[in-house]
């Protein structure tokens, strides 16, 4: 268990979410919470096929974090053999059926909260321009002719350039990162009791690298709170 901890902890340095909020139940018993299948995650409301995706990325910290794991193509396809739709939630007769299929001692569960990819958006900001203008000034040039005559010539000359700077507005384009959101409950495959429940958010330039931080955050807040005495 402690070289799992390990791995997870270095797992997670790379890692960049808002601090996960978790709850740990009091009759949580570790070592009775061995073999765990994770059903799934609900689809991010007009993204089929987010809830796979979130799973897929999901599963491994829960690996990460110790636990062993059934296999989540069998859970999904006793889940459709029963019509068990995880969008509306598992009730005890779907635990129990999980029990009996796969001999799990908890079933994990989640939901995406948020699902944004990177986006490009156009903005206007001030931009310095340089603009540079001649001193001048006047110079006396006398010059002498033969008989002694004398002709004076005032002229202007460049001393020098005043400098001004003026705000400009430019139209520029900025990309805001991805940004998911998950929310993952832990269940008593028998009882039904919830045994944790994390939700964390995180931000990446790719929807996959958010997910991933999420994930993160979720697990290692899970585990720094079973390892509190």
């Amino acid at each position: 268990m402690r070289v799992a901890l390990a791995a997870l902890a270095a797992a997670l340095l790379a890692g960049c979410a808002t601090p996960a909020l978790v709850f740990v139940s009091p009759h949580y018993a570790q070592a009775k919470v061995r073999r765990v299948v994770l059903a799934g995650f609900e689809d991010f409301p007009g993204s089929q096929g987010s809830g796979q995706v979130a799973a897929a990325v999901f599963e491994k910290y829960l690996l990460l974090a110790g636990y062993t794991l059934a296999d989540r193509s069998q859970a999904e396809a006793a889940m459709a053999q029963e019509g068990v739709d995880l969008n509306r939630g598992l009730d005890p007769s779907a635990l129990r059926l999980l029990a009996d299929k796969l001999g799990v001692d908890a079933v994990a569960y989640g939901q995406l909260t948020d699902f944004t990819d990177s986006t490009d958006r156009t903005v206007m900001e001030d931009r310095p321009l340089e603009q540079s203008s001649p001193i001048l000034s006047s110079q006396t040039v006398e010059q002498r002719f033969p008989g002694g005559q004398r002709v004076r010539t005032d002229s202007a000359m460049v001393t020098g350039y005043a400098i001004t700077t003026t705000d400009v507005p430019v139209q520029t384009t900025e990309t805001l990162d991805a940004h998911a959101g998950i929310s993952v409950r832990l269940v008593d495959a028998r009882s039904g009791e919830m045994l944790w429940n994390g939700s964390a958010s995180a931000d990446n330039p790719r929807l996959q690298g958010a997910l991933e931080d999420a994930s993160s955050a979720v697990m290692q807040a899970v585990v720094k709170r079973l390892k509190q005495p």
